[in-house]
């Protein structure tokens, strides 16, 4: 019974021991900015295939044209799609059954027109396979994203223009005198004013 308890723990540590780590840094962004989410992938059981749901806040903007795999893993397929909303799944594969390696595996660019604040996303539904179709799973990752305030005006004031009493006509030529010597439609102030 006891041999069988510890063959048990050494396979349940060796198949967590095992599992494809995915990882993200979390993002401070400025509201209204575009931002790349990236993916890293930290290679550890020597997985052919990867498999992820990405889930991101609603109100984000996915650029979903600009959407590409990185650089660490350019012998892969990737296909991709929109689940819902913000929430897309994501498949790595390789017909040649190259492993994945370490670095960057998936790069998301982003619009944040959300209100300042730390919104959270999730990498869920992890699954790598190996070149003999065994397929494990990983643990979720949870990353923010923090919005602030974008830099720039911060309060606006706006001076009236001096009244100069001059006048112009609707083609922008000043207009000599105080009266004009036809009837129509003239600027004054900034406004449109009709004289008969």
């Amino acid at each position: 019974m006891k041999k069988a308890f510890i063959l048990g723990m050494v396979l349940l540590l060796c198949a967590s021991a095992f599992a494809q780590k995915i990882s993200a840094p979390p993002i401070d962004i400025k509201q209204g900015s575009d931002v790349d989410i990236l993916l890293g992938n930290e290679a550890v059981d020597n997985a052919v295939a990867l498999q992820l749901t990405l889930v991101l806040p609603k109100t984000f903007t996915v650029y979903e044209t600009a959407i590409c795999k990185g650089k660490s893993i350019e012998d892969h397929k990737l296909e991709w799609r929109r689940i819902s909303d913000n929430t897309y799944l994501f498949v790595f594969y390789d017909l040649n059954n190259t492993p994945l390696s370490d670095g960057e595996l998936l790069r998301i660019p982003i619009k944040v027109c959300e209100v300042p604040g730390t919104y959270e996303c999730e990498v869920r539904s992890i699954r790598s396979s190996n070149d003999e179709s065994v397929g494990k799973d990983a643990e979720s990752l949870t990353f923010d994203i923090s919005v602030t305030d974008p830099d720039g005006i911060s309060d606006a004031t706006t001076d009236k223009p001096k009244s100069d009493g001059i006048l112009y006509d609707l083609q922008g030529r000043k207009i000599e005198g105080s009266q004009p010597a036809k009837r129509s439609i003239y600027i004054i102030n900034g406004k449109k004013v009709l004289y008969k």
